[in-house]
C-alpha cells in the first residue's frame, strides 16, 4: 500500500495504516485491536511493523495507532530511526 502511494503521488515519503479498530470485525487470526502500519521512503524498501493491542477501544486504538505512527515517521525524516 505505501509502495503505491510513493508512485502515485510521487512523494518522499509515505505512510500507510490498515487494521481492525474495532469494535467490530475481529476474527481469532486478527482480532480487534491488531493494527499494520507502514513507512516508505523513495528509493528504499519500506519499513512496517505490526501493532497489537486487543484490550484497548476503537478510540484508543485510533489513537495509539497515529501516535506511533507519525511519531516514527518524524524520527525516520529526522535521521534519528533508518527506515
Amino acid at each position: 500500500m505505501v509502495c503505491g502511494l510513493l508512485e502515485r503521488t510521487g512523494s518522499d515519503y509515505g505512510l500507510a495504516v490498515t487494521g481492525v479498530a474495532g469494535p467490530g470485525g475481529g476474527t481469532p487470526e486478527k482480532p480487534v485491536g491488531t493494527v499494520w502500519a507502514a513507512i516508505g521512503k523513495k528509493g528504499q524498501k519500506p519499513y512496517s511493523w505490526l501493532i497489537q493491542k486487543p484490550i484497548f477501544n476503537r478510540e484508543m486504538v485510533i489513537h495509539l495507532t497515529t501516535n506511533i505512527a507519525l511519531g516514527t515517521l518524524y524520527k525516520i525524516v529526522k535521521g534519528c530511526l533508518r527506515a
